[in-house]
């Protein structure tokens, strides 16, 4: 059989005689025009022939030498050449099914196909990945082997990997909610009840402060506590869960927390230092702080915090502080997280088909995260944002990326924080510095029991503040200059040494805790 009329000079011969391939207007010669014997025909080694469409199509049908196969165009070649299918034609390879016998046509497509790492089955479609569906018997499509590569704190398994961390946002969760609980309830009484008449304005404004201190790092407590349960709750399959967790509006608001009270702590501590030494300084001019001046100046520890705290969660912001975006399983992109240059290219796209004028098409303002975000639930209810990544969603922790370099989403505004804090703890430490220097008009006071005690209270606390907050910022400034910081020692940095002071705080800075501890013995 042969068909009446043929494609000329595409490769694949199907005129019986291959004359649709061989003849002079097709150029160089393929290789089986050599083979055409004295009948006219494709003539095999073994001396018999066959008919022009047996040539190219994909299997060996010269018994011994398969010299029918060689050398043909716009073939793909299947690895196990031995086997019954030789090879397939070229816009078979990577098109979804097998049509070799070892699949080795879809074997080489990293763009479009995920392999299943237990090899049931041997492919899925990538866009099928981090679907919250195991399409590979094994689960790898929602979490494959190198997905937490390099990862800080994470595996597949768990949000926080290493044991010791596991345990120590345990412990430091319930030492600062504990403790610091303590401090308030003690604090409170000492204000509000019949204690407040023994209460000096100095000692007033002490405990205003002190209870300002106790409920930013109270928050601390929370935050670890709820970052413990979530590792807990995740165990096992993580994976599954990272994206949405990290995109989502629990994450930013576990960040939030945190930043707002490590910045409240470290505010609260410059003032204290400022009072103490208005104290040594000034100590009969002390005596006339009001108590509503205190107050005021530990609600403008919230405003400072908080403006640094939920300006990355503002809208107003979005553009600067969101690098990704999550969206729904949709067939127009592979993989559910989007970065703006591509979300941008599929919203200009989407404006092509609309009536949008070329002007409005290069204005910056109509490819905002959100505005390119409710373009494409118009287009499609279904397919939308999830959520977006941005400087909340770097780890799994939530905590804003400590030491940042140049390549950061929002390295600046990182940057600008950690110098003020910086600054901060140089203050307090010269603060302490002159509270420290011998005075004459203070030796009475300065050989009483009470005041060494207070003094010896004070350099612990400065001690281990500025030990915690005076390294994380000089490995910061090392780190944006250019020296390489491990992620064990930024591990530590987040987890421990950070919140850490948070816990040690209430022991430290008031005695609230050994008197609840005194009238428990």
């Amino acid at each position: 059989w042969a068909p009446l009329t043929a494609i000329a000079c595409d490769g694949k011969p199907e005129c019986i005689d291959m004359e649709d391939e061989c003849q002079d207007k097709c150029g160089e010669k393929q290789p089986f025009c050599s083979k055409i014997g004295p009948t006219g025909l494709f003539t095999c080694s073994e001396q018999f022939t066959l008919p022009g469409r047996l040539i190219c199509d994909g299997h060996k049908n010269c018994s011994k030498s398969g010299e029918d196969e060689i050398g043909c165009i716009n073939r793909f070649v299947c690895k196990n050449e031995s086997a019954k299918v030789y090879s397939v034609r070229k816009n078979q390879e990577c098109d979804f099914s097998a049509d070799c016998e070892d699949a080795s046509d879809e074997a080489n497509c990293p763009s479009t196909h995920f392999y299943c790492e237990g090899g049931k089955p041997f492919f899925v479609d990538r866009r099928s990945m981090f679907d919250g569906k195991r399409d590979c018997e094994d689960g790898s499509d929602e979490c494959p082997k190198d997905s937490f590569k390099g990862s800080v704190f994470s595996s597949a398994e768990n949000m926080i990997e290493n044991r010791f961390l596991q345990v120590m946002v345990w412990v430091m969760g319930l030492l600062a909610v504990g403790g610091n609980a303590a401090v308030i309830v003690h604090t409170i009484s000492l204000l509000c009840y019949h204690a407040r008449r023994k209460l000096t304005k100095v000692a007033m404004v002490y405990s205003c402060m002190v209870l300002n201190l106790s409920v930013a790092d109270l928050l601390m407590g929370v935050f670890l506590i709820a970052l413990g349960i979530t590792n807990a709750s995740t165990s096992g399959n993580y994976c599954l869960k990272d994206h949405s967790w990290r995109s989502g509006t629990p994450c930013f608001v576990l960040g939030t927390l945190a930043v707002l009270s490590s910045e409240v702590s470290l505010v609260t501590l410059a003032i204290l230092s400022s009072y103490r030494m208005f104290c040594v300084i000034w100590p009969i001019q002390s005596r006339t702080l009001q108590v509503h001046v205190s107050i005021g100046l530990a609600i403008s520890t919230w405003v400072y915090a908080g403006t640094i705290a939920f300006l990355p969660f503002s809208k107003m912001f979005q553009e600067y502080f969101v690098s990704q975006t999550m969206l729904s399983t949709n067939p127009y992109f592979f993989t559910e997280i989007i970065d703006k240059p591509a979300f941008k290219t599929f919203s200009k796209i989407l404006l092509s088909y609309s009536n949008v004028s070329y002007e409005i098409n290069k204005n910056e303002d109509m490819f905002t995260w959100e505005k390119m975000s409710q373009r494409l639930e118009a287009f499609n209810p279904e397919y939308k944002a999830l959520g977006y990544f941005g400087y909340y969603s770097t780890h799994a922790t939530c905590l804003p990326k400590l030491f940042v370099d140049r390549r950061d989403v929002g390295w600046q505004f990182s940057l600008s924080v950690t110098i003020t804090n910086f600054i901060l703890c140089l203050y307090i430490v010269g603060a302490y510095a002159v509270i420290f220097r011998p005075r004459q008009v203070n030796k009475t006071a300065m050989t009483s029991q009470g005041t060494r005690n207070m003094q010896r209270r004070i350099a612990i606390l400065v001690a281990t503040d500025c030990a915690c907050w005076l390294p994380i910022c000089i490995i910061a400034f090392l780190n944006f200059s250019g020296v390489e910081i491990s992620n064990t020692v930024y591990s530590i940095t987040a987890i421990i040494i950070l919140p850490i002071n948070s816990a040690l705080n209430p022991l430290f800075y008031s005695n609230a805790v050994q008197v609840l501890c005194a009238k428990m013995l």
